[in-house]
């Protein structure tokens, strides 16, 4: 999946807005898909919402790819003074969350410090005093942003204002609690609703943008983060009122969502993922027995999703979406449709309402669904339902919950133009064998962002045999190309090393690229820290965003000692020489942690899970016979290189135990990882300058952080959640404020 954020064609000159000096700007980003007349009903109401004296604001509505474009169908819109509207058109439909990041990222790269950002809705109408209502909350001690009460336009009922979560269940509710007497101030909040949400522009900058998501829980982690990143609270205030659709409309793909991303927002807010997990998949069951068996498999399908640590983007093709068979279908037309045993019954999945007989017809405000299973069916698939559900739970709970991609805020133009301009002095080296399609892919997609596409790029050709250096010769004549012959392994990364012009060298696997924002930040921070000589690019999946280290999950922290490198290194060529670069015994697989030990006897390591490097490879659940020889002996290389005492032994050990779960019942597979114990164990390892002890402790606390997680497991099983919310990491090392750092001058 390509990253959109910052991204798309934009209809006004940028310079009319970034020129203009004076009060501050408010920047209004509604992310909106197809549905062209909810934006012209808040294009209306913004005209009429009423601004601070001298404010002067800009609507930036992101189309998601709509047909036809909103552009074609809208106009500029009949904003006038002091609005400017904008529209940036994505390529693709990127969901609420990609909507928001791709408008936050324009917007950041534009605002200064004191500049606002509100979130709303594109089906959202605020009443004409609903900004001045935000400003004033957003002004109160330590607010560092503010939330709007929502009403819902069919009925009038006020449902949200603010959001909290029930530390027992896992589900989301009102900071407020609709029915109680309307509070005469700002409400406490945990986090807030993104249809319709006032910050700064300058606490996104330290939060990061939100969980790449698609949809759903998105707004609930990025609040979460607000608060936590600026050491200050979220309020939901009754002077701004919004109207906007409720939530407990009856939903189709919806629930995949849901399911899905709650498991990713319930670990920011330090709370277990088994319960509200149990409750997805006892709705899931209910559905079951009901006869909706569509709807009831999506709740299933995300949480498996989540266990498998794909949480981006939409369901996969041809997932059954479940949706109404008889569209707009009403109950006393429903009624007049069956006969004999078959009934009426509600889509809600009451108890009443289960085992029902084929023919029946489940009908809610969207239609009606035709139920076409008999009761013993319907119960039997309940009961598989449920099983399977508490399996799920049971393992999402044993592993944390999922690990979401929160994408980094942008840096200012300035440092934008530092990084575009050449002069940090990037080469990019890239070793290739045997996998031309792969690699042409990610040169292409090298040339199209900086700060790839001014650096110098290297390829090694490892002796491939399918025509890859020819095709990269022909394609790509701006690349620098070395042919060796024959397979070297990693010695290949060295030699590009050595032929590489810059003073900082990026190493890529060919199915590998970096995000582009990441990268840029991650440069500037080499340029401001001298004590820091590599920097490792967090490995994920571009295919769901599946995380390649899932002991980075209880990370909060950007760190300076991390002990792993993997597809994406940034090392600074001198103190890449002085490590030695990759270990060339090694041939393959380990090298790079190795390196990350080496390196760390020079300097210091650095870790943003936010800075990403995208790797399209398969997950293996079992690996080839030569990871399980070459892996296994590597490790126990490793240890013995950088490991001391005991921390030698345990984490020597889960290496070969890992090797040995990876490896199977394959008897093949297991002998190699036989014959890499006794190489590695006793054969003659390859030499080292420098052993790093302090390394290869803090590599051994990543792994065992998985019997944290049980532990954690356990206690909120058994126990019972903890009663205090989670420890709040120092603002001067959080991996988001270490971004904002660099952007602001100030040291981290």
């Amino acid at each position: 999946m390509e990253r959109f954020a910052g991204a798309g064609e934009s209809s006004v000159d940028a310079r009319a807005l970034d020129a203009a000096d004076g009060p501050t700007r408010l920047w209004v980003i509604s992310p909106c898909f197809n549905r062209p007349e909810d934006a012209r009903n808040l294009c209306a109401a913004l005209a009429a919402v009423r601004m601070p004296a001298g404010m002067r604001g800009a609507w930036i509505l992101v189309d998601n790819a709509s047909t036809p474009a909103l552009r074609d169908v809208l106009g500029d819109g009949p904003l006038g003074e002091p609005w400017r509207c904008e529209h940036l058109r994505l390529p693709a439909n990127v969901g609420g969350s990609g909507g928001y990041n791709a408008g936050m990222a324009w917007a950041l790269e534009r605002a200064g410090p004191a500049d606002l950002v509100w979130l709303l809705d594109s089906d959202a109408v605020p009443e004409p005093d609903a900004l001045l209502g935000l400003v004033r909350a957003l002004d109160g001690p330590g607010v560092v942003a503010a939330g709007s009460l929502l009403r819902d336009p069919q009925t009038g009922a006020f449902y949200e204002m603010g959001g909290r979560i029930d530390r027992r269940t896992g589900e989301y509710a009102s900071a407020w609690a609709p029915g109680e007497q309307r509070p005469g101030g700002p409400v406490d909040a945990a986090y807030l609703a993104a249809c319709s949400m006032l910050t700064t522009a300058e606490a996104i900058r330290r939060a990061g943008l939100m969980p790449d998501t698609f949809l759903h829980s998105d707004d609930v982690a990025f609040g979460l983060r607000l608060g936590r990143a600026n050491g200050g609270r979220l309020v939901g205030t009754p002077e701004s009122v919004v109207a906007h659709p409720a939530w407990d409309r009856m939903r189709t793909v919806a629930r995949y969502f849901a399911a899905r991303n709650s498991m990713t927002a319930l670990p920011v807010a330090g709370i277990g993922c088994f319960r509200r997990a149990m409750r997805e998949a006892a709705r899931g069951a209910t559905l079951h027995a009901t006869g909706l068996h569509a709807l009831g498999e999506l709740h299933l399908l995300g949480l498996g999703h989540a266990l498998e640590g794909r949480v981006m983007g939409l369901p996969p093709a041809g997932t059954d979406f479940g949706n109404p068979d008889r569209p707009g279908l009403t109950e006393a037309e429903a009624k007049a449709d069956v006969s004999g045993r078959a009934r009426v019954v509600s889509a809600r999945a009451r108890r009443g309402d289960w085992f029902n007989a084929r023919g029946s017809i489940a009908v809610d405000a969207q239609g009606g669904w035709t139920i076409r299973t008999g009761p013993v069916v319907q119960a039997w698939r309940a009961a598989g339902a449920m099983a399977r559900g508490f399996g799920l739970a049971v393992r999402l709970g044993l592993g944390g919950g999922a690990f979401a991609h929160v994408p980094p805020a942008p840096p200012c133009r300035a440092d934008r133009e530092r990084v575009r301009g050449g002069e940090v002095g990037l080469s990019v080296v890239i070793v290739a064998y045997n996998r031309e399609a792969a690699l042409l892919r990610t040169l292409e997609r090298l040339a199209r962002a900086e700060p790839t596409a001014s650096a110098e790029v290297i390829v090694v050709d490892n002796g491939s045999s399918d025509g890859t250096a020819k095709a990269v010769a022909e394609r790509f004549p701006g690349v620098r190309l070395i042919e060796l012959g024959e397979n070297t392994g990693v010695a290949a990364f060295n030699r590009g090393v050595e032929a590489a012009g810059g003073r900082t060298v990026l190493i890529l696997d060919d199915d590998s690229w970096p995000d582009a924002t990441g990268l840029g930040l991650a440069l500037l921070l080499l340029e401001e820290r001298a004590d820091v000589v590599g920097v490792a690019l967090h490995p994920r999946h571009p295919d769901g965003g599946r995380s390649e280290w899932p002991f980075a999950q209880s990370v909060e922290a950007a760190s300076d000692g991390w002990p792993v490198m993997g597809c994406g290194n940034l090392v600074r060529r001198d103190a890449w020489r002085r490590a030695g670069g990759y270990c060339e015994g090694y041939f393959l697989y380990r090298n790079d942690t190795d390196l990350a030990m080496s390196l760390g006897t020079l300097g210091r390591v650095w870790f943003d899970p936010s800075w990403v490097v995208w790797h399209d490879s398969p997950a293996a659940a079992r690996k080839g016979v030569r990871w399980c020889h070459l892996a296994t002996r590597n490790w126990l290389w490793m240890a013995r290189r950088h490991g001391r005492g005991l921390a030698r032994v345990v984490l020597g050990v889960l290496g070969v135990a890992q090797a040995v779960r990876l490896a199977g019942l394959r008897p093949s597979a297991l002998v190699a990882v036989g014959r890499g114990v006794a190489e590695g164990a006793i054969g003659r390892r390859p030499p080292t300058d420098a052993g790093n002890p302090e390394g290869w402790k803090a590599l051994m606390g990543l792994r065992l952080g998985l019997v944290k997680s049980r532990a954690a497991w356990a206690v909120d099983r058994y126990v019972g959640p903890c009663a205090t919310p989670p420890r709040q990491p120092d603002r001067s090392t959080s991996a988001t404020s270490s971004s904002a750092s660099l952007r602001t001058g100030s040291s981290t």
